[in-house]
């Protein structure tokens, strides 16, 4: 179950309790992870080159619901990240007005099954997801508590 820690707290945490590993990065780039597809529900997979069974972490960008890309600031993220040993999965969200919150709320709830269900395929450990955003993004977060 997820719970929410603050954000401050949570990157801290994040950025020093995996060991360094390899810099370098597999990516992959707009992976649909919602039917029917829709352009702004696709995600980004930074994966370390080496080794299985790494952390996730799933990203969700800020804009105040109204804009913003799962590519912003993604190359200070991917590489924090991954040199700690976590795979970062950046998602895009459908936005307002095209939505409601609740609508994201629930794109974001897909993304995660979908890390969830294809963890293994990318390195990762479907066990360990760790949530974050910033702005609306981190709010966006807290619609899986549960």
């Amino acid at each position: 179950m997820y719970k929410p820690i603050g954000p401050i707290v949570a990157a801290s945490f994040l950025l020093t309790a995996a060991p360094a590993i390899a810099a370098d990065l597999l990516v992959h780039r707009d992976l649909p992870y919602a039917e029917p597809q829709n352009k702004q529900q696709r995600l980004d997979v930074y994966t370390p080159v080496d080794g299985d069974n790494h952390p996730m972490v799933l990203w969700i960008h800020g804009g105040g619901w109204i804009t913003g890309d799962k590519t912003d600031y993604i190359e200070v993220k991917s590489r924090a990240f991954s040199e700690r040993g976590f795979i970062l999965v950046s998602i895009n969200y459908r936005l307002v007005p095209a939505v409601t919150i609740g609508g994201m709320a629930g794109d974001v709830a897909k993304a995660t099954r979908w890390i969830h269900d294809h963890a293994k395929e990318y390195g990762g450990d479907p066990n360990s997801i760790f949530v974050m955003g910033w702005s609306a993004g981190a709010q966006g977060g807290l619609g899986l508590h549960g």
